[in-house]
């Protein structure tokens, strides 16, 4: 069940992260109203995360891996940084850190979707055992 909340907010970044290259582009080719829009989609990314560390949490604690929890309090980070990069004008640190955050995002929201990522975490003893 928590593995479908994951599902649903890793989508959801993932293409909130789709639509930032085509606003700031659309921005760029001469419509300067986009950045407002780029801005209202730097904002959701950002809100994205926090559903998206809560799935993690949920997921830890029915028994899942910890690194969805990791991952997106990353990506919460690594958001907020790219804000203040785009904020500051600091295209240098704003374009690759942007197009890092789209491959990771991308590569989440994938690997929400295959079946490893509602499989639960085998305990230290059941790893033993089955490696035997």
């Amino acid at each position: 069940m928590f593995v479908v909340f994951l599902r649903i907010v890793t989508t959801l970044f993932a293409a909130t992260l789709l639509w930032q290259p085509i606003s700031a582009g659309t921005f760029v080719s001469g419509q300067p109203g986009m950045m407002t829009w780029h801005a209202v989609g730097a904002a959701l990314a950002m809100f994205l995360t926090l559903p998206m560390m809560l799935a993690g949490l949920l997921l830890l604690v029915g028994g899942g891996t910890r690194w969805p929890l990791a991952a997106s309090a990353l990506l919460l980070v690594l958001v907020i940084a790219q804000m203040a990069a785009g904020s500051t004008r600091v295209l240098a640190v704003h374009l690759p850190l942007g197009t890092a955050l789209f491959g990771a995002g991308m590569a989440f929201a994938w690997w929400s979707w295959t079946k490893r990522a509602g499989q639960r975490r085998r305990s230290g003893r059941a790893a033993t055992a089955v490696a035997r």
